[in-house]
């Protein structure tokens, strides 16, 4: 099985690379702060997409067809920052629920505060 891939499917590796070859072979290079600022706005995108579906918390959330679209936005710009940023996805992602999973055990929370 070819690295990046577990069980036919892509591994946050893989699709890490995917992203940072893309963006090479199409000159979408920028600095790390304009990655970010790029990723707070798709991230404002779908909050606007979730809002407008449930009319402001007013409404249970019904995925529209653009939700999938919206959330692969953001996935795109987080794994573009953390490639311009030199962050191993998988490995930071292993991390956070490593450390979730320790403070629910020891407090009952997954909340840091």
């Amino acid at each position: 099985m070819s690295k990046g891939v577990v069980e036919g499917r892509s591994t946050a590796t893989g699709l890490q690379k995917h992203v940072a070859d893309y963006v090479e072979r199409n000159d979408m290079e920028v600095p790390a702060h304009i990655r970010c600022l790029d990723l707070v706005c798709e991230v404002g995108e779908l909050t606007k997409e979730l809002l407008e579906r449930t009319e402001y918390g007013r409404k249970t959330f019904r995925k529209s067809r653009n939700w999938a679209d919206e959330f692969g936005d953001v996935v795109f710009a987080l794994f573009c920052l953390a490639n311009s940023t030199e962050v191993d996805v998988e490995e930071a992602l292993l991390a956070a629920v490593d450390k979730y999973s320790k403070r629910v055990k020891s407090t009952g929370s997954a909340s840091s505060t």
